[in-house]
């Protein structure tokens, strides 16, 4: 099993390496992110052009914390257009925290009016076997 925080570590580093936004246009994002009807507790949402329907541009994301997000502590919002969503929880801020379920996925179709995306986490998530 590997571990949220080893991941996080890895997305955030991915996320932020490497090349500049070269002029894109990103689009802050907030919102809350619960699991059985209770806020996350700590997490990482991260938003992906969504290649398949034609996105393209840099990735964005967040930290969730207490169950909201907010892309503009990052400076890393999400580029317009469809967008795949990813979100991880854990059940704390403490190092090796166990996770709450794999990784969710979802989409969204950003554009220049949209800034808040709330979302729930099926408990059917927790069935799934986590894929990577």
């Amino acid at each position: 099993m590997r571990h949220f925080w080893v991941d996080c570590i890895f997305v955030v580093f991915v996320l932020t390496s490497g090349c500049s936004d070269g002029g894109i246009d990103r689009h802050d994002l907030h919102g809350n992110v619960t699991f059985k009807g209770q806020p996350v507790p700590y997490g990482m949402i991260s938003f992906r052009p969504d290649r398949k329907k034609g996105g393209s541009g840099p990735s964005g994301f967040a930290i969730i914390d207490s169950g909201a997000y907010d892309t503009s502590g990052t400076g890393k919002g999400a580029v317009s257009g469809p967008v795949e969503v990813m979100i991880e929880g854990a059940v704390s801020k403490q190092p090796m925290a166990e996770e709450l379920f794999p990784i969710y996925r979802t989409t969204i179709e950003v554009d220049e009016g949209s800034a808040e995306f709330d979302f729930e986490v099926p408990e059917s998530t927790t069935q799934n076997k986590r894929r990577r």
